[in-house]
């Protein structure tokens, strides 16, 4: 009934399975690994109620049939998923194979591994596993796991970046050249400078001088000296504040507006 289990009616009674891949035994409630020297004591700890039908030498005639590791397997990813281990989301360092589940720790792996190389301000997410929630060492290491694709899902998610290749394509037609000759840029027809300059009936020279860069000697034009500065101080902190800005915000903004269609 399930091809990546193998099930023994006493194991399931302590609800142990053995992983057909990699042949370890793995508590189902915890979702982790359990080495068959430490089973007695994940019962102790975990799960006392079942302590009593607990038999050390009934356990290891039937791990020793169904061929069971003797101790946990240290596993690297990226690989796909390992049945009956927790799945987490994560965080993958972009230099190494290392994964995490918290940004401070991430930060911590990237000043000592990584300290000759700029921090980047995200990680690239993920999914992950890991043989063990608690203790020392490479049993408790996460690796990045890749996720297969359910069944369906190719196809929808086609569908969808068809979808959107259309709206695109809309978005992205060549602007038709004015039938004067000159092109009118997005910016001006945005500004509608075009149509106000037609208006206005201003020689060439006069309409450059209105949206030409200011003069610092002129005093009609010193409010304008710390502009280019306030913008940019402007847009730092918009870029600091992307870290913290909600997704769906995130992709509201990156998404057409429709106003504008």
């Amino acid at each position: 009934m399930e091809p990546h289990f193998i099930h023994h009616p006493y194991l399931d009674s302590l609800n142990l399975v053995v992983n057909a891949e990699l042949c370890f035994l793995a508590c189902q409630p915890c979702r982790e690994g359990i080495a068959p020297t430490a089973a007695q004591a994940h019962l102790v700890n975990k799960h006392a109620e079942l302590l009593r039908m607990f038999d050390q030498a009934h356990f290891d005639a039937i791990t020793s049939q169904l061929q069971v590791t003797p101790t946990l397997p240290t596993i690297t990813g990226p690989r796909a998923m390992v049945h009956g281990l927790a799945i987490f989301d994560a965080m993958a360092c972009s230099f190494c194979s290392m994964v995490y589940t918290k940004p401070k720790k991430m930060k911590e792996h990237h000043g000592l591994q990584h300290a000759h190389i700029p921090m980047p301000q995200h990680w690239r997410s993920c999914k992950a596993q890991r043989m063990k929630p608690e203790g020392a060492g490479t049993l408790r290491q996460l690796w990045e796991v890749t996720m297969e694709a359910r069944e369906g899902e190719d196809s929808r998610e086609k569908a969808l970046v068809d979808e959107l290749l259309k709206e695109l394509d809309q978005q992205l037609k060549t602007v038709q050249v004015p039938t004067d000759g000159r092109l009118i840029t997005p910016w001006l027809l945005t500004t509608r400078w075009n149509e106000w300059a037609k208006w206005l009936k201003k020689p060439t020279e006069e309409l450059r001088a209105l949206v030409s860069l200011p003069r610092p000697s002129s005093a009609e034009d010193e409010h304008y000296s710390t502009l280019s500065d306030s913008i940019r101080s402007y847009f730092e902190e918009a870029v600091m504040l992307i870290d913290t800005t909600d997704e769906l915000v995130l992709q509201r903004l990156n998404s057409p507006d429709p106003a504008k269609e």
